[in-house]
C-alpha cells in the first residue's frame, strides 16, 4: 500500500515478513512510527531462531532481543553467529548486522545483571531449583 493514509484506511500494517499490526480508530502515533523498528527486530529474532533450530543449534531461551544457547563447539558458535547475521541481512534488505564477539559469554560463564531486582530474582530462581533438587545447595551465588 503506497501511502500512510491508505494504510490507516485499511487499519493494518505489516512487518517486512508479513506480521500484522491491526490499527484502532485512534492509534497512538508513536506506536505507528515505532512499528517498523520493533517488528524488524522481532522478525530478525524469529528468523534467526528458526534457522538455528534447522541447523541443530537449539536455543535455550530468547532473552528480550537476544538468543541464549549453550554450545562448546567453536564451529557451531561461528555458524550461529553467521545465522544471526544473515537473519538481520535478510530482514533489513541487505543491511549488515554484526554479532559482536564480546556479546558471547565464554565456557562456564553466565550473564550477570547487576541491578538489585535482577539479583533478587536470580536468588529466587536458584532457591526454587535447589528446593526441587535441580541444583546443589552451593549453586547460589
Amino acid at each position: 500500500m503506497p501511502g500512510g493514509e491508505t494504510r490507516r484506511a485499511v487499519r493494518r500494517i505489516e512487518s517486512v515478513l508479513g506480521w500484522p499490526l491491526y490499527i484502532t480508530t485512534s492509534p497512538n502515533q508513536r506506536t505507528l512510527y515505532n512499528f517498523p523498528m520493533q517488528s524488524g527486530g522481532a522478525e530478525m529474532l524469529r528468523l534467526a531462531t528458526v534457522r538455528l533450530c534447522e541447523a541443530g543449534i537449539i536455543p535455550v531461551m530468547l532473552v528480550h532481543d537476544g538468543i541464549l544457547f549453550e554450545e562448546t563447539d567453536h564451529e557451531k558458535i561461528e555458524h550461529a553467529k553467521e545465522i544471526m547475521r544473515s537473519a538481520g541481512h535478510d530482514v533489513c534488505n541487505g543491511f549488515e548486522i554484526d554479532v559482536e564477539a564480546d556479546q558471547l559469554l565464554g565456557n562456564g560463564t553466565r550473564y550477570h545483571d547487576k541491578r538489585p531486582i535482577a539479583q533478587q530474582m536470580w536468588q529466587t530462581v536458584m532457591r526454587a531449583l535447589e528446593a526441587v533438587g535441580a541444583v546443589p545447595k552451593k549453586a547460589i551465588a
